[in-house]
């Protein structure tokens, strides 16, 4: 118990700069997201909608998650509530907590019904964003200063699990292993580009062999640095250093955009006592 009150504490509030704006991040992400896929939209969610539908069960939980699957009609339901709510999201005010709502499961919709086109990112800011519903700095209400606290602890430790579980995976396979991976998806055309594949970088194998054990080793402690005061600020300015290479080269921006914003989470923040 003396442990949990030191973790969410009843009589401290998060003074707010960075882990403010960490909140802001994550559900500005959702309209970077958007923004991204304006121009397509109608091809994902409209009636002229060039993915494959699948059928879902009988449950009421399952028609409503995969309501855009069976109604493609109800896109605009969806989708201009879901961009209205992520951009209330961002404030930090003691009615955040219903847009924020809407935004998470009108995001779980829009996933659903577009699987295809989403990677990890999407599903990274869809967990963010549930943790972040009851997020309120200002408060002094001591439930909600609790519930404020575990929001941020329930991001940082997420985003830790997210590298853990990386790192896992990698190593169970065997390309990681043999210092092949970063290799053979840099010679993918949808994960690089005319200048690497044209220059000699991908025939370098030590350059090569180098980035993926580069990786491996980033993943590996980050788990254990990212809590320390010392050598936290390096980790992640190569952190984003990492994902923004991601970003320009993989041209995985919605992945990296969402790995960067939630580093926001492990910034210093100062706390203030609530008399």
């Amino acid at each position: 118990m003396k442990l949990l009150k030191r973790i969410l504490p009843e009589d401290e509030v998060l003074d707010g700069s960075w882990q403010r704006w960490s909140v802001a991040f994550v559900y500005g992400w959702f309209l970077i997201n958007i923004a991204m896929m304006w121009s397509v939209r109608d091809y994902l969610w409209g009636t002229d909608t060039v993915l494959v539908r699948f059928g879902a069960g009988p449950r009421m939980i399952d028609n409503f998650v995969y309501m855009l699957v069976y109604d493609l009609d109800k896109f605009p339901f969806v989708f201009y509530p879901h961009i209205i709510a992520a951009a209330l999201s961002m404030f930090d005010r003691w009615w955040s907590f219903i847009p924020r709502i809407i935004a998470w499961i009108t995001g779980i919709l829009l996933y659903y019904a577009a699987t295809p086109v989403f990677n990890s990112g999407m599903l990274l800011m869809l967990l963010l964003a549930f943790y972040c519903i009851p997020f309120y700095s200002r408060s002094a209400h001591p439930i909600r200063i609790m519930l404020t606290n575990a929001a941020v602890w329930a991001a940082k430790i997420q985003v830790v699990l997210v590298y853990a579980f990386s790192l896992f995976f990698k190593l169970s396979g065997t390309q990681w292993l043999a210092g092949d991976a970063v290799y053979y998806t840099l010679q993918i055309d949808r994960f690089s580009n005319d200048f690497f594949r044209a220059s000699s970088t991908l025939k370098d194998k030590l350059l090569m062999m180098s980035m993926d054990y580069a990786a491996l080793l980033y993943h590996a402690i980050f788990p254990a640095v990212v809590w320390l005061k010392k050598g936290r600020k390096a980790l992640l300015i190569v952190g984003i250093c990492f994902h923004l290479f991601i970003g320009i080269v993989m041209h995985l921006w919605d992945f990296a955009l969402a790995m960067i914003f939630a580093y926001a989470f492990f910034f210093p923040s100062n706390s203030k006592k609530i008399v």
